[in-house]
């Protein structure tokens, strides 16, 4: 590969940055649009929507570190943004899969099990405490993993497969920072 040719120049680290904030955006009119619908009608209040509902709160932590884009990165790899940005994309994406699986699990109770609203809405608490605890934990430790040769567990990261070659961890952008 020609030197240089794995670095993302400054446009394209701005049109990066220009579509996480909009893709956040976008997303967080979604999340507004399930809290409002939540709030406004009791049709939506069902053991379902509810998951979906609490899930939506997660999702406001998971496109807040999508809106700090670049600026996580900016600021360093040891800073307090940076490493705040790294925590929330390793906790709630990871949480967001398991409340897409516990909603899963309420349609098998309900169709297979013939579980009633009142037993799923006293799992919605056990599915609360086991879904932060276990997307919580890896996020937690990994803010104190550290090196003296790669520095912190967060920084700013590009992964990107590379023809003929293993991938590319470049600095620059916000994967894990």
């Amino acid at each position: 590969m020609a030197p240089g040719a794995g670095k993302l120049t400054a446009d394209q680290l701005n049109t990066l940055m220009l579509v996480e904030r909009v893709a956040s955006a976008l997303s967080t009119v979604g999340i507004i649009t399930i809290m409002g619908t939540f709030a406004a009608s009791r049709q939506f209040r069902n053991p379902i929507h509810r998951l979906i509902f609490i899930n939506a709160f997660y999702n406001a932590f998971d496109i807040t570190a999508t809106m700090i884009s670049l600026s996580g990165p900016a600021a360093g790899d040891n800073s307090a943004l940076c490493q705040f940005q790294g925590f929330l994309m390793q906790m709630f994406p990871v949480a967001d899969v398991m409340w897409t699986f516990v909603m899963a699990v309420d349609v098998y109770l309900i169709v297979f099990r013939r579980y009633d609203a009142a037993s799923l809405r006293k799992l919605e608490i056990k599915y609360t405490a086991v879904i932060t605890f276990i997307a919580f934990i890896p996020a937690f430790v990994f803010l104190f993993i550290r090196t003296a040769e790669k520095g912190p567990f967060y920084g700013s990261v590009t992964v990107r497969p590379e023809p003929n070659s293993s991938t590319s961890r470049q600095t620059g952008t916000d994967s894990q920072c």
